[in-house]
């Protein structure tokens, strides 16, 4: 176990100030925490660091637990910047780092192999590489034996015992844990059936539901419906990011609306007040720009559907294919129709600050989300900082459809209504072109998913829990 001590505080001498040693102390363990990542749709980076950053406010000290990640690659040190002197970071080792040498056994030449032979062997290791530890090591290994819930189980053990030394040696009143990986909700279980702490458990996205989630067989599904169940019930409280998420959970728990509280992923308005621009585009512009921002998933988040409806629309001549940009941010997708790809540039892995340079760069934000989705992005809440326009493919009587309503900023269309998202853009182009693209946010709705009053939100969570106790 590593005590990460940021730059601030070493130069400080590390003193922690009289006000942190009488707050309530709340052991957070995050498996996802800086500097692993810091891109535009990394809420599970996001949300724990912003919780972190901000619960000293409202009386509580954080006390992170997290993975360390070595010399892997990870980025996003600039994060950590943001956190108050006086937070304590451990850094828990895994009992086996499988993941980098599935990535390396599958040809990933970005990750360091120690083992990888320079010599007149290698091109003999590369068939071997290729032809038999890929598909032999990762799909009746790894997939099949080990990844139960997840494929961060190897984390539990090391970071289970760690978490036992830090209850002790910290005096920690609350155990928090957030998922995904599901890994970190079973290291609460067991803290929890330790120590008998209060304990919290955050969900930013479903577990057996997830539609993103595939197991490698029924049985698989089976376990982790059972450790989903058993984690529910025994929690003290349940924290989801959006009502409908919040519903699922009621309803395999007997509709324990008490147990469980909706605070959803949010913006931080300390860094994001360049966000609020003016919002009347005008065609002194010379391109309208269709900006999205995150990661695209096989056939459940694609921009197929989007891209057809563009193609519509410039092959019956509606918009003009001159004043047209579109932008994809975090993620490069394959264009199977040539006539469109001049008009699409594609950044790749950006981090968060040259992310949403763009963001607030763009006449019209893209989002796209699949019907089954019971969350919202993560992006979503950067996207309505910065005031302006949101085309949302999502169902209409979605969360994000609604939220979109709510702050006024939102046209939907459902993802494979290929008519209407073309019919959706052509309004937008119209009005782009006649300086009518003017929405009026209602920032008073938009003020409410600032970090800082989410995170005054969760604190009166853990208030009534220790009042309770």
């Amino acid at each position: 176990m590593n005590f990460y001590v940021n730059e601030k505080q070493f130069q400080a001498g590390y003193s922690i100030k009289k006000n942190a040693r009488e707050a309530k102390k709340v052991l957070m363990l995050c498996y996802y925490f800086p500097p692993f990542c810091s891109s535009i749709e990394g809420s599970g980076v996001q949300r724990p660091l912003k919780f972190a950053q901000y619960l000293p406010d409202s009386g509580y000290e954080p006390i992170i637990l997290t993975i360390d990640r070595g010399d892997s690659g990870s980025y996003g040190h600039e994060l950590l910047n943001n956190l108050p002197d006086t937070i304590k970071i451990y850094r828990t080792k895994p009992a086996i780092r499988y993941k980098n040498r599935v990535k390396i056994a599958a040809g990933n030449n970005n990750i360091k192999d120690n083992n990888r032979p320079n010599n007149k062997f290698s091109l003999f290791y590369n068939l071997i590489k290729k032809n038999i530890l890929s598909p032999l090591y990762y799909k009746f290994y790894m997939r099949w034996f080990l990844t139960f819930p997840d494929g961060q189980i190897f984390w539990l053990w090391p970071a289970y015992k760690n978490a036992l030394n830090i209850i002790i040696k910290e005096k920690i009143d609350l155990i928090f844990t957030t998922s995904a990986p599901y890994t970190s909700h079973l290291i609460g279980y067991l803290l929890k059936k330790r120590t008998n702490k209060s304990w919290i458990v955050d969900f930013r996205d479903e577990w057996s539901g997830n539609p993103y989630k595939k197991y490698a067989s029924n049985i698989h599904f089976i376990i982790n419906k059972k450790l989903e169940k058993k984690v529910l019930m025994f929690a003290d409280k349940i924290i989801t990011v959006s009502p409908c998420l919040s519903e699922h959970f009621r309803s395999l728990i007997n509709n324990q609306n008490e147990k469980i509280t909706t605070i959803s992923n949010g913006y931080d308005d300390m860094n994001n007040n360049n966000f609020r621009i003016e919002t009347n585009f005008t065609s002194s512009s010379n391109k309208f720009i269709i900006t999205y921002l995150g990661v695209f998933y096989k056939e459940l988040r694609t921009p197929k559907q989007f891209l057809y409806g563009i193609e519509y629309l410039i092959k019956n001549k509606l918009i003009d294919p001159e004043h047209l940009q579109i932008i994809f941010v975090g993620d490069r997708y394959k264009i199977e129709n040539s006539n469109i790809q001049h008009l699409i540039k594609q950044t790749g892995y950006l981090n968060y600050e040259q992310a949403r340079e763009y963001m607030v760069n763009t006449t019209l934000l893209l989002n796209i989300e699949p019907n089954s989705q019971r969350t919202y992005p993560g992006k979503l809440f950067d996207y309505i900082s910065t005031g302006k326009p949101i085309l949302s493919l999502c169902s209409k009587n979605s969360d994000t459809a609604n939220l979109l309503q709510k702050v006024e900023l939102g046209y939907i269309a459902e993802p494979n209504d290929i008519p209407n998202i073309a019919s959706q853009i052509q309004i937008l182009y119209n009005k782009w072109k006649q300086n009518d693209l003017e929405k009026h946010p209602n920032w008073y709705e938009i003020n409410k998913y600032t970090r800082k009053n989410l995170t005054k939100q969760l604190a009166n969570v853990f208030d009534k829990l220790l009042h309770y106790k």
